[in-house]
């Protein structure tokens, strides 16, 4: 018997008109199923990406001109040029005149890629809150007003990867592709994995032309693995270490709905000696003078939507219109931004929970909710990289320890020496190689000293070489067996071990007695691309002077001098003129040479004489850079003279074979795109080498730990797609081929 009729019978006048209602159904149904199949199949990540702000938070990014008003709510990017004749709503010298900056975490895995989009980059009237003003700063919808927008993307290196201009019009409302990031099949952290830099300008620096570049551009970005969840990595699992992120720079805000709060989220690291929650036009007392801001200390659930729920809950203070939140008091805040010493502090021992500085926060995911109570735009700042999410901590870290040795206590006077220096990760997780070029293992020979050999040993890979007197830089490129970012497997692999050597001369004419310190300091990341702490040893030795001391036998040609008074020796008569002074050395050194935001930099000059007779007086000066601040100065001889970022000592006379030791320990504040920040010191006409230091951004937590996944996983994932997709379509088409085959009418 057949399956399907192909008439009706006439006795059945009820079943007349099913037939075509039926397939039509059916090819409805059919053709939906082959339509969700195929983006399915062409498109698995549409929903998997990182979007920020997301969906449910009550804000947008907002980047301003550089020619607006200060009251916009825009420090960041407002250019310090009074551009309404001295109002103190624009005040000259004031503003960052810097982009706003997102951060992309991209680990270190190999053949995956992603895709950055922006919804909204241009402005235009919309669903955004886009700002657009006129010459007299009122708002218009005249386009010949409309400022340009320009994104960029930055590499972990710094260089730019993307540059894209956007005229009025051209994306609306809408997703725009801005660049795409592939890591390859051999990932080189700080070159194509690490921490990317997205910036956002609207308008331009010059010409200034008033009227122009001072408007505000609403936007949002997306973060989308091609192929696979971008929040859970290619392997499709959470807290494996491959997981990418978005986090948030100096960015300023618009609040959507003014009944909603919106939550902020930052990592503070074991150690971390200070905290500081900036915020700017927060609220406009002139309209409302309302607003509240609430801390969450780690493990510290609540919300402040009703009001400030009290202790453990810190309160944070608020700021007025175009002012930052230096004090409680609306009528004594500055324009300028504050430091930690000029904040109100919270002190739980004396019942103060208020403030926006705190010393030795407690270590773990500190949240922050914001709610200004009225439609307003304004800048959110912490001295750490910010999150829309709260971040995943690190569940598997590395944690490097090192020894120094040669094996003796006791070395002459000439002779030589060899030192083992031993790295153990006595970490779960792996260690990395640094970002960039920067060298994992950094040896300082002391005076007295010379470089005579080192050595990478295997399984480590790598070179070394005395990049400077004294200092002897080991680059390391992986470790035999490991993928290549690997610089130190973790404690579970049974590779967690490695060395390298280094051979160093002891110079004649060394005293008896003499101390030679020699200092090793290793520095390491994780495979997410964080950075960590220094660790560092020494070895101490003795000098015993070798040999005796040759005697001279009197040439009896020559006139022996007289003894005088006063030298029982009967020394040499004194020359007929003083001899010339001799001429110091400098050599200045810097450590680390990569440092985060936050990160204590110290720079060290070596102040030497190698002539032989002394110098006159020796003075030093030096000016520290602007993307570190001067802590303190400190000298084995004389005493500093601190002015601001610069600073002097008065060494007086130095010795021939004397050196003096300045340290100048500074903190990293700016956050930039990696870029070096050099400097000299200058004793006279006499210059220093230059030590540099690469800022980069504030460290990032790592998300997850444990090796990279296999590159077959992002394969994995997307044939998991494209599978359920085809299924799709064949059902659909299935659907629509029994439609076909239904009786007619």
């Amino acid at each position: 018997m057949p399956r399907y009729r192909t008439t009706q019978p006439e006795h059945r006048p009820n079943d007349r008109g099913r037939s075509p209602n039926r397939r039509w159904l059916l090819n409805a149904a059919g053709i939906l199923m082959m339509v969700l199949g195929l983006a399915l199949a062409i498109v698995p990540n549409a929903l998997a990406a990182i979007v920020v702000p997301n969906g449910t938070m009550n804000l947008y990014f907002q980047t301003t001109g550089p020619l607006a008003e200060l009251d916009s709510g825009d420090y960041t990017t407002n250019d310090p040029v009074s551009v309404t004749g001295g109002s103190s709503r624009d005040p000259a010298g004031f503003g960052d005149n810097s982009p706003h900056r997102l951060f992309l975490i991209i680990p270190c895995v190999p053949n995956v890629q992603y895709t950055v989009e922006l919804f909204d980059p241009a402005i235009d009237p919309g669903v955004t809150p886009d700002e657009m003003r006129d010459d007299q700063f009122n708002n218009t919808t005249d386009p010949q007003w409309f400022d340009r927008t320009m994104f960029r993307l930055l590499a972990p290196n710094g260089s730019v990867l993307q540059e894209t201009v956007f005229d009025r019009g051209t994306s609306n409302d809408a997703w725009t592709l801005f660049a795409t990031i592939s890591v390859g099949a051999n990932p080189q952290p700080g070159q194509t994995c690490g921490n990317y830099v997205v910036e956002a300008r609207t308008g331009a620096i010059d010409p200034y032309e008033i009227g122009l570049y001072n408007d505000d551009n609403a936007w949002e970005l997306r973060l989308n693995g091609v192929g696979f969840e971008a929040e859970l990595g290619p392997d499709g699992q959470p807290g494996t270490g491959d997981e990418a992120a978005v986090g948030l720079g100096n960015l300023s805000y618009h609040v959507i709905d003014d009944n909603l709060c919106a939550d902020l989220y930052w990592v503070v690291e074991q150690g971390s000696q200070n905290l500081v929650m900036q915020n700017f036009d927060f609220v406009d007392r002139e309209v409302d003078g309302i607003g509240l801001i609430c801390y969450f200390p780690p493990g510290v659930q609540g919300d402040c939507t009703n009001g400030y729920p009290g202790p453990p809950v810190i309160l944070g203070t608020v700021s007025g219109s175009g002012s930052w939140n230096d004090t409680p008091d609306f009528a004594s805040q500055s324009v300028g931004r504050p430091t930690f010493d000029q904040m109100q502090k919270f002190d739980p021992t004396q019942g103060d929970f208020t403030g926006d500085a705190i010393a030795n926060p407690a270590p773990g995911v500190w949240r922050a909710q914001l709610c200004p109570g009225t439609d307003s735009q304004f800048s959110f700042h912490v001295n750490a990289v910010l999150f829309t999410q709260p971040p995943q901590l690190p569940q598997a870290v590395p944690q490097l320890v090192v020894t120094k040795d040669d094996g003796v206590d006791v070395v002459t006077s000439p002779g030589q020496t060899t030192y083992t220096i031993t790295i153990t990760n006595i970490g779960q997780g792996d260690a990395a190689i640094l970002p960039g070029n920067a060298p994992e293992i950094v040896d300082i020979l002391p005076a007295g000293m010379t470089f005579v050999s080192c050595q990478v040993n295997a399984p480590l890979i790598g070179t070394c070489s005395e990049t400077s007197p004294g200092r002897v830089e080991y680059q390391i490129t992986g470790y035999q067996g490991f993928p290549a970012p690997i610089f130190l497997p973790g404690a579970g692999s049974g590779a967690n071990t490695a060395t390298v050597t280094l051979t160093a001369a002891i110079d004649p004419g060394l005293a008896d007695g003499t101390q030679l310190e020699d200092v090793v300091t290793v520095e390491y990341s994780d495979p997410s691309g964080r950075t960590f702490s220094p660790v560092s040893d020494n070895d101490i030795d003795i000098v015993v002077a070798q040999g005796v001391t040759p005697t001279v036998t009197p040439d009896p040609t020559q006139v022996q001098p007289t003894a005088v008074p006063g030298d029982p020796g009967g020394g040499p008569a004194a020359p007929a003129s003083a001899p010339v002074a001799g001429q110091p050395a400098l050599a200045k050194f810097v450590s680390p040479e990569v440092a985060a935001i936050g990160e204590t930099v110290t720079w060290t000059i070596r102040v030497t004489n190698p002539a032989d007779t002394p110098t006159g007086s020796v003075t030093v000066t030096d000016t520290i850079p602007p993307a570190v601040e001067l802590v303190r100065v400190s000298s084995s001889r004389g005493t500093p003279a601190v002015s601001g970022s610069s600073f002097s000592v008065n060494l007086g006379e130095i010795q021939p074979g004397e050196e003096v030791v300045i340290t100048a320990e500074t903190v990293a504040q700016q956050i930039l795109p990696p870029a070096q920040s050099c400097n000299q010191a200058f004793a006279g006409s006499m210059a220093s080498n230059e030590a540099c230091v690469t800022i980069l951004p504030a460290e990032l937590p790592a998300f997850g730990g444990g090796a990279p996944p296999t590159p077959a996983a992002p394969l994995r994932i997307l044939w998991q797609w494209v599978l359920g997709g085809g299924l799709l379509m064949v059902a659909g088409l299935g659907l629509m081929r029994w439609s076909a085959r239904l009786p007619e009418a």
